[in-house]
Protein backbone atom coordinates (compact mmCIF):
# COMPACT_ATOMS: atom_id res chain seq x y z
CA UNK A 1 0.00 0.00 0.00
CA UNK A 2 1.26 3.92 -0.97
CA UNK A 3 -0.21 6.65 0.63
CA UNK A 4 -0.33 9.60 -1.56
CA UNK A 5 -0.61 13.17 -0.01
CA UNK A 6 -0.69 15.94 -2.87
CA UNK A 7 -0.05 19.57 -0.69
CA UNK A 8 -0.03 23.11 -1.21
CA UNK A 9 1.32 25.68 1.20
CA UNK A 10 0.01 24.05 4.65
CA UNK A 11 3.47 23.31 5.88
CA UNK A 12 2.36 22.70 9.42
CA UNK A 13 -0.63 20.76 8.44
CA UNK A 14 1.73 18.39 6.11
CA UNK A 15 4.21 17.59 9.02
CA UNK A 16 0.83 16.30 11.73
CA UNK A 17 -0.74 14.35 8.38
CA UNK A 18 2.90 12.68 8.14
CA UNK A 19 3.39 11.75 11.79
CA UNK A 20 -0.05 10.47 11.61
CA UNK A 21 0.79 8.21 8.70
CA UNK A 22 3.93 6.86 10.12
CA UNK A 23 2.08 6.05 13.71
CA UNK A 24 0.31 3.44 12.04
CA UNK A 25 -0.09 -0.14 13.76
CA UNK A 26 0.65 -1.21 9.90
CA UNK A 27 2.54 0.96 8.03
CA UNK A 28 1.57 1.53 4.88
CA UNK A 29 5.11 0.18 2.34
CA UNK A 30 5.20 4.00 0.57
CA UNK A 31 4.50 7.38 1.53
CA UNK A 32 5.02 9.82 -1.03
CA UNK A 33 4.40 13.48 -0.63
CA UNK A 34 3.36 15.47 -3.91
CA UNK A 35 3.97 19.11 -4.04
CA UNK A 36 4.10 21.61 -6.53
CA UNK A 37 8.09 22.35 -8.29
CA UNK A 38 8.29 26.10 -7.64
CA UNK A 39 6.23 28.75 -5.91
CA UNK A 40 6.11 26.78 -2.13
CA UNK A 41 9.34 26.93 -0.23
CA UNK A 42 8.30 25.80 2.83
CA UNK A 43 6.44 22.86 2.02
CA UNK A 44 9.37 21.89 0.21
CA UNK A 45 11.44 22.42 3.21
CA UNK A 46 9.52 20.08 5.42
CA UNK A 47 8.97 17.40 2.76
CA UNK A 48 12.86 17.45 2.39
CA UNK A 49 13.37 17.22 5.91
CA UNK A 50 11.26 14.25 6.46
CA UNK A 51 12.29 12.43 3.26
CA UNK A 52 16.01 12.57 4.35
CA UNK A 53 15.06 11.48 8.28
CA UNK A 54 15.35 6.92 8.71
CA UNK A 55 11.99 5.30 9.04
CA UNK A 56 10.29 1.61 8.05
CA UNK A 57 8.19 3.09 5.13
CA UNK A 58 9.95 4.28 1.44
CA UNK A 59 9.32 7.98 1.66
CA UNK A 60 9.37 10.02 -1.35
CA UNK A 61 8.97 13.57 -2.80
CA UNK A 62 7.45 14.02 -6.27
CA UNK A 63 7.29 17.55 -8.00
CA UNK A 64 4.21 18.65 -10.12
CA UNK A 65 4.52 21.83 -12.56
CA UNK A 66 0.41 22.33 -12.94
CA UNK A 67 -1.51 23.21 -10.31
CA UNK A 68 -4.15 21.48 -9.51
CA UNK A 69 -5.25 17.85 -6.76
CA UNK A 70 -5.74 15.65 -10.19
CA UNK A 71 -2.53 16.70 -11.46
CA UNK A 72 -0.70 16.00 -8.06
CA UNK A 73 -2.70 12.84 -7.53
CA UNK A 74 -1.62 11.43 -10.72
CA UNK A 75 1.66 11.96 -10.34
CA UNK A 76 1.48 10.24 -7.03
CA UNK A 77 0.31 6.67 -8.66
CA UNK A 78 2.91 7.28 -11.39
CA UNK A 79 5.69 7.15 -8.94
CA UNK A 80 4.03 4.27 -6.50
CA UNK A 81 4.62 1.02 -7.17
CA UNK A 82 2.17 -0.59 -4.33
CA UNK A 83 -1.40 -2.35 -6.18
CA UNK A 84 -3.15 -0.26 -3.42
CA UNK A 85 -3.16 3.72 -3.07
CA UNK A 86 -4.59 5.74 -0.76
CA UNK A 87 -5.06 9.47 -1.31
CA UNK A 88 -5.02 11.71 1.88
CA UNK A 89 -5.50 15.71 2.60
CA UNK A 90 -2.67 17.29 4.16
CA UNK A 91 -4.65 18.24 6.89
CA UNK A 92 -6.24 15.18 7.86
CA UNK A 93 -4.74 12.88 10.39
CA UNK A 94 -5.84 9.38 9.85
CA UNK A 95 -6.23 6.97 13.62
CA UNK A 96 -3.36 4.38 14.22
CA UNK A 97 -5.68 1.85 12.79
CA UNK A 98 -6.68 3.44 9.85
CA UNK A 99 -4.44 1.22 7.34
CA UNK A 100 -5.55 -1.78 9.24
CA UNK A 101 -9.53 -1.60 8.82
CA UNK A 102 -8.69 -0.27 5.62
CA UNK A 103 -6.51 -3.56 3.96
CA UNK A 104 -9.36 -5.93 5.51
CA UNK A 105 -11.85 -5.01 2.90
CA UNK A 106 -9.27 -5.61 0.21
CA UNK A 107 -9.10 -9.26 1.22
CA UNK A 108 -12.28 -9.34 -0.61
CA UNK A 109 -11.25 -8.77 -4.86
CA UNK A 110 -14.59 -7.33 -5.84
CA UNK A 111 -13.61 -4.62 -3.54
CA UNK A 112 -12.08 -2.03 -5.72
CA UNK A 113 -12.01 1.16 -3.35
CA UNK A 114 -12.51 1.80 0.64
CA UNK A 115 -12.86 5.19 2.36
CA UNK A 116 -13.73 6.06 5.85
CA UNK A 117 -15.00 8.53 8.05
CA UNK A 118 -13.44 12.05 8.20
CA UNK A 119 -14.43 13.54 11.84
CA UNK A 120 -14.27 17.16 10.87
CA UNK A 121 -13.22 19.40 14.05
CA UNK A 122 -14.36 22.91 12.81
CA UNK A 123 -16.95 25.58 14.20
CA UNK A 124 -19.75 23.62 13.23
CA UNK A 125 -18.46 19.79 14.78
CA UNK A 126 -21.37 20.32 17.71
CA UNK A 127 -24.25 20.58 14.73
CA UNK A 128 -22.98 16.99 12.95
CA UNK A 129 -25.53 14.55 14.11
CA UNK A 130 -25.18 10.78 12.68
CA UNK A 131 -26.79 9.66 9.37
CA UNK A 132 -27.13 6.56 7.70
CA UNK A 133 -27.23 7.99 4.40
CA UNK A 134 -23.85 8.34 3.32
CA UNK A 135 -22.36 8.44 -0.08
CA UNK A 136 -25.62 7.65 -1.87
CA UNK A 137 -26.38 9.14 -5.40
CA UNK A 138 -30.14 9.44 -6.25
CA UNK A 139 -32.20 8.40 -9.03
CA UNK A 140 -32.15 12.32 -10.08
CA UNK A 141 -29.00 12.44 -9.53
CA UNK A 142 -28.71 14.17 -6.43
CA UNK A 143 -25.83 13.37 -3.69
CA UNK A 144 -25.45 12.70 -0.59
CA UNK A 145 -22.07 13.09 0.93
CA UNK A 146 -22.63 12.44 5.25
CA UNK A 147 -19.35 11.03 5.29
CA UNK A 148 -18.29 12.92 7.99
CA UNK A 149 -21.74 11.94 9.78
CA UNK A 150 -21.47 8.01 9.14
CA UNK A 151 -21.80 5.47 11.88
CA UNK A 152 -22.66 1.24 11.97
CA UNK A 153 -21.36 -0.96 9.82
CA UNK A 154 -19.21 -0.69 6.73
CA UNK A 155 -20.99 -1.10 3.62
CA UNK A 156 -21.05 -0.40 0.04
CA UNK A 157 -21.75 3.38 -1.45
CA UNK A 158 -21.29 5.06 -4.90
CA UNK A 159 -18.89 7.66 -3.94
CA UNK A 160 -15.93 8.73 -0.89
CA UNK A 161 -14.36 11.60 0.26
CA UNK A 162 -11.58 12.23 -1.39
CA UNK A 163 -9.83 13.29 2.33
CA UNK A 164 -9.18 9.93 3.01
CA UNK A 165 -9.76 7.29 0.18
CA UNK A 166 -8.22 4.55 -1.59
CA UNK A 167 -8.23 2.72 -4.84
CA UNK A 168 -6.71 -0.35 -6.00
CA UNK A 169 -4.18 1.32 -8.73
CA UNK A 170 -5.78 0.66 -11.84
CA UNK A 171 -8.90 2.13 -10.83
CA UNK A 172 -6.88 5.19 -10.57
CA UNK A 173 -8.42 7.15 -13.84
CA UNK A 174 -8.31 10.17 -13.77
CA UNK A 175 -10.23 12.82 -15.68
CA UNK A 176 -8.58 16.25 -16.96
CA UNK A 177 -11.76 17.48 -17.83
CA UNK A 178 -12.42 18.42 -14.57
CA UNK A 179 -11.92 21.97 -13.85
CA UNK A 180 -10.79 24.27 -11.18
CA UNK A 181 -8.11 26.38 -10.06
CA UNK A 182 -6.88 24.30 -7.09
CA UNK A 183 -9.03 20.92 -5.87
CA UNK A 184 -11.20 20.33 -8.72
CA UNK A 185 -14.24 19.44 -6.39
CA UNK A 186 -15.35 15.94 -7.36
CA UNK A 187 -12.54 14.05 -8.43
CA UNK A 188 -12.81 11.65 -5.91
CA UNK A 189 -16.49 11.16 -6.98
CA UNK A 190 -15.74 10.70 -10.17
CA UNK A 191 -12.82 8.24 -9.68
CA UNK A 192 -15.17 6.33 -7.24
CA UNK A 193 -18.31 6.51 -10.37
CA UNK A 194 -15.41 5.46 -13.31
CA UNK A 195 -14.65 2.10 -10.93
CA UNK A 196 -18.18 1.40 -10.24
CA UNK A 197 -18.63 1.31 -13.98
CA UNK A 198 -16.40 -0.92 -14.68
CA UNK A 199 -18.33 -3.32 -11.95
CA UNK A 200 -16.21 -2.65 -9.08
CA UNK A 201 -17.67 -2.40 -5.33
CA UNK A 202 -16.76 0.94 -3.24
CA UNK A 203 -16.56 0.24 0.53
CA UNK A 204 -17.24 2.81 3.04
CA UNK A 205 -16.10 2.26 6.47
CA UNK A 206 -17.48 4.14 9.50
CA UNK A 207 -14.67 3.32 11.73
CA UNK A 208 -11.82 3.75 9.80
CA UNK A 209 -11.67 7.68 10.93
CA UNK A 210 -9.57 10.41 9.94
CA UNK A 211 -9.81 13.46 12.20
CA UNK A 212 -10.22 16.53 10.12
CA UNK A 213 -9.10 19.52 10.55
CA UNK A 214 -9.96 21.84 7.69
CA UNK A 215 -7.19 24.57 6.53
CA UNK A 216 -6.87 27.05 4.41
CA UNK A 217 -7.13 26.70 0.60
CA UNK A 218 -4.72 28.98 -1.61
CA UNK A 219 -7.38 29.26 -4.52
CA UNK A 220 -10.21 30.54 -5.54
CA UNK A 221 -12.50 28.11 -3.86
CA UNK A 222 -12.28 29.63 -0.11
CA UNK A 223 -14.06 27.37 2.53
CA UNK A 224 -17.72 29.51 2.74
CA UNK A 225 -16.84 32.09 0.24
CA UNK A 226 -15.68 30.25 -3.24
CA UNK A 227 -15.54 32.98 -5.79
CA UNK A 228 -17.74 33.47 -9.13
CA UNK A 229 -15.31 30.93 -11.02
CA UNK A 230 -15.05 28.59 -8.13
CA UNK A 231 -18.90 28.06 -8.20
CA UNK A 232 -18.96 27.81 -11.75
CA UNK A 233 -16.16 24.86 -11.96
CA UNK A 234 -17.50 23.18 -9.12
CA UNK A 235 -20.90 22.71 -10.41
CA UNK A 236 -19.40 22.28 -14.32
CA UNK A 237 -17.92 18.87 -12.66
CA UNK A 238 -20.94 17.79 -10.77
CA UNK A 239 -22.89 17.98 -13.91
CA UNK A 240 -20.30 16.81 -16.85
CA UNK A 241 -20.34 13.75 -13.42
CA UNK A 242 -23.65 12.79 -13.31
CA UNK A 243 -24.19 13.18 -17.28
CA UNK A 244 -21.70 10.82 -17.28
CA UNK A 245 -22.01 8.58 -15.30
CA UNK A 246 -26.07 8.14 -14.73
CA UNK A 247 -27.93 5.59 -16.52
CA UNK A 248 -29.77 6.84 -19.85
CA UNK A 249 -33.31 6.98 -17.93
CA UNK A 250 -31.54 8.94 -14.78
CA UNK A 251 -30.24 12.24 -17.44
CA UNK A 252 -33.66 13.48 -17.79
CA UNK A 253 -34.66 14.04 -14.53
CA UNK A 254 -30.88 15.41 -13.30
CA UNK A 255 -31.12 18.07 -16.05
CA UNK A 256 -34.82 18.83 -14.90
CA UNK A 257 -33.25 18.81 -10.94
CA UNK A 258 -30.30 21.19 -11.91
CA UNK A 259 -31.47 23.57 -13.85
CA UNK A 260 -34.67 24.06 -11.62
CA UNK A 261 -34.57 23.02 -8.24
CA UNK A 262 -30.92 22.95 -7.44
CA UNK A 263 -29.02 22.53 -4.20
CA UNK A 264 -26.60 24.37 -2.01
CA UNK A 265 -24.24 25.21 -3.92
CA UNK A 266 -25.16 24.36 -7.26
CA UNK A 267 -28.50 27.33 -7.14
CA UNK A 268 -31.46 27.02 -9.64
CA UNK A 269 -34.75 29.37 -9.66
CA UNK A 270 -36.12 27.05 -7.13
CA UNK A 271 -33.83 26.97 -4.82
CA UNK A 272 -32.96 30.98 -5.09
CA UNK A 273 -36.77 31.65 -4.84
CA UNK A 274 -37.06 29.17 -1.17
CA UNK A 275 -34.35 30.87 0.31
CA UNK A 276 -35.52 34.21 -0.95
CA UNK A 277 -39.05 33.21 0.92
CA UNK A 278 -36.93 31.71 4.38
CA UNK A 279 -34.58 34.65 4.25
CA UNK A 280 -31.41 32.88 2.87
CA UNK A 281 -29.49 35.46 1.40
CA UNK A 282 -28.55 34.01 -2.17
CA UNK A 283 -27.27 36.38 -4.62
CA UNK A 284 -27.98 36.52 -8.01
CA UNK A 285 -24.78 37.89 -9.68
CA UNK A 286 -22.38 36.24 -7.15
CA UNK A 287 -24.27 32.54 -6.60
CA UNK A 288 -27.40 31.94 -8.93
CA UNK A 289 -25.22 33.19 -12.33
CA UNK A 290 -22.46 31.43 -11.50
CA UNK A 291 -24.19 28.30 -10.75
CA UNK A 292 -25.94 28.11 -14.37
CA UNK A 293 -22.92 29.27 -15.90
CA UNK A 294 -21.17 26.37 -14.71
CA UNK A 295 -24.31 23.89 -15.48
CA UNK A 296 -24.36 25.01 -19.19
CA UNK A 297 -20.70 24.41 -18.96
CA UNK A 298 -20.86 21.08 -17.87
CA UNK A 299 -23.62 20.31 -20.47
CA UNK A 300 -21.20 21.32 -23.29
CA UNK A 301 -18.34 19.57 -22.19
CA UNK A 302 -20.18 16.41 -21.51
CA UNK A 303 -21.49 16.94 -25.59
CA UNK A 304 -18.36 17.33 -27.08
CA UNK A 305 -17.15 14.20 -24.96
CA UNK A 306 -19.72 12.48 -26.87
CA UNK A 307 -19.37 13.31 -30.05
CA UNK A 308 -15.54 12.55 -29.96
CA UNK A 309 -16.43 9.29 -28.87
CA UNK A 310 -18.73 8.34 -31.13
Amino acid sequence: MAVVVPTYRRPAELQKCLQAIEGQNSPPDEILVVHRAVGDPETEAVATGWASQPGLTARRIVTVDRPGQVAAMEAGVRAAVSAIIVFLDDDVRIRPDWIERCLQHYRNPRVVGVGGRDAVHDRWSATYTPRARVGQISWFGRVSGNHHRGFGVARPVDVLKGANMSLRREYCVFDHRLQGAGSQIHNDSHLCLQARKRGGVIMYDPNCVADHYPAQRHDEDQRGAPSRGAISSVVHNEVYMMLTYLRWWQKGPFLLYTFLVGHRGSWAVLRWLSGYVSGERISVTDQLVPSYQGKVRGLRTWLTTIRKSA
